[in-house]
């Protein structure tokens, strides 16, 4: 037998043995009550939708997580991510107090939480961390997400050109949101390229990389 045959066949034999049990063989005279079509239309709430519910600032109470969750049972939801996720210091707190992740009023809020989810037959989960990237600020600089940035300055030669490494610094500055205050600076790279891209005789780029733990 060909391999393709072997496949072709043994994929069929294998549905087969899957359609079995939902189609109308004979002496069968109705369809199973198990059947594909009865799951489709009246499914476990297994099959429901699941949500990723945010924690924005960790801004959390007993009262208000247990309404939030009736509101997605009546909603038809099944279940729940968990994202919590830190403010930036610059934004409007809601007169709300925030629960520092991870600390033992933060999971009794999250044990609560689990069993009126369970109480709801509702499916509970949690992501690994406190937002994107995962992790907090007591981690060392080596576990630190890092990010390199590239940025550049025209200069129209010839010339002497002078700058200082603050201003080089500035030039690959990238707009983080949320800046972690204790994070380091490192300059990896300066070069001078021709600005082939630039109609300017004499011209050169001053193009420097910088890394940002």
């Amino acid at each position: 037998m060909k391999r393709r045959t072997f496949i072709v066949q043994g994929t069929i034999i294998t549905g087969g043995f899957h359609l079995r049990k939902f189609l109308p063989f004979p002496g069968k005279s109705k369809i199973s009550d198990k059947s594909l079509y009865s799951v489709f239309k009246t499914p476990d709430t297994v099959y429901y939708p699941f949500v990723r519910w945010w924690w924005n600032g960790d801004k959390i109470e007993k009262n208000e997580l247990a309404r939030e969750l009736r509101l997605l049972k009546q909603a038809g939801i099944s279940g729940v991510e968990i994202n919590p996720i830190k403010f930036p210091d610059r934004t409007n707190d809601l007169g709300k107090r925030s629960i520092t992740w991870l600390s033992d009023e933060w999971i009794q809020m999250l044990e609560f939480t689990f069993a009126e989810a369970k109480s709801l037959r509702m499916t509970c989960d949690l992501i690994v961390g406190s937002g994107w990237p995962f992790g907090g600020e007591w981690l060392d600089e080596g576990e630190r997400s890092q990010i390199v940035v590239i940025g550049t300055r025209l200069l129209n030669g010839p010339l002497d050109f002078e700058v200082s490494l603050s201003e080089l610094f500035n030039e690959a500055n990238p707009p983080i949101y949320s800046p972690f205050d204790d994070r380091k600076m490192e300059m990896l790279a300066v070069k001078l390229v021709p600005a082939l891209f630039f109609a300017v005789p004499g011209s050169i780029v001053c193009t420097c990389v910088r890394k940002i733990v």
